[in-house]
């Protein structure tokens, strides 16, 4: 595999549109709030990617770094936990593989 092919299919993965839909699609996101699926998605990836035992308090600082949005702990959390913000992390991964 070359490296623009990789790049390409890289590119298509963390696609904001793509992600935001998908968001839609699985009802974790309905309105465009603080949370945003790309940056989201980007966060735990760096976060469970990067560090050896990732929580998720280092999630939420890795997504204010990304995002450059304050927002507090528990809000983030409480969308975290949502059964369809799985879904949405569930098929961002499917779509990975």
């Amino acid at each position: 595999m070359n490296l623009t092919i990789l790049t390409e299919k890289i590119n298509d993965i963390f696609n904001a549109k793509k992600l935001f839909d998908l968001a839609r699609e699985k009802k974790f996101i309905q309105r465009a709030r603080q949370i945003n699926p790309l940056k989201l998605l980007l966060s735990i990836t760096s976060a469970l990617g990067c560090q050896s035992k990732a929580n998720l308090a280092d999630i939420h600082r890795n997504y204010q770094n990304i995002s450059g949005m304050r927002i507090n702990y528990k809000p983030f959390h409480n969308q975290l936990k949502k059964h369809q913000c799985s879904e949405f992390l569930k098929s961002c991964f499917e779509n990975v593989m």
